[in-house]
């Protein structure tokens, strides 16, 4: 759970922000103290750590699309290849997860409450036609103590010619 975001901090709170029981030996200047407060060298004081969370995701897909062709005018669906929402830092598990629209052209999510999909658009082009949908989705993730963050935007983009 993230640490309150100001006012007093327990070395107790932070142990536990650790994943650590509460009463492990700790010190300010320790590398995991500061990596949590994004304070790598110098001086470091119990503020450096308000707001700070160590459940975090790195990684993950920003780019997915896929295309296809269609022969002759008409509608066919275009699916993505695979994104994924990155590796998971912290929290505790177990984790749910929820693609989410963010903008743009609106596609499905073809396993929306996984840590991976692929995502699908119902595509129609004219003859002579390369028709191009782009929207941007994001995974939330939310660990088994309702803490929540989300990973990267994921362009999305399929594309459909018709080859006559």
């Amino acid at each position: 759970m993230t640490l309150p975001a100001s006012g007093q901090i327990s070395l107790n709170q932070v142990n536990v922000e650790l994943s650590r029981s509460g009463t492990t030996t700790i010190s300010l200047g320790e590398t995991a103290v500061r990596t949590l407060a994004s304070v790598p060298s110098g001086a470091i004081s119990m503020s450096n750590l308000w707001g700070k969370s160590s459940f975090s995701v790195s990684g993950g897909s920003t780019f997915v699309d896929g295309s296809d062709t269609r022969l002759g005018a008409g509608s066919k669906t275009v699916t993505t290849s695979s994104a994924s929402v990155g590796t998971i830092v912290g929290g505790t598990a177990p984790f749910s997860y929820l693609w989410q629209y963010v903008s743009g052209d609106t596609f499905t999510p073809n396993t929306s409450t996984s840590n991976t999909t692929t995502f699908s658009k119902n595509m129609t082009v004219s003859v002579g036609e390369s028709v191009t949908n782009t929207g941007v989705y994001r995974c939330r993730i939310t660990d088994s103590a309702s803490n929540v963050i989300y990973g990267p935007n994921c362009t999305v983009e399929t594309t459909l010619t018709e080859t006559s």
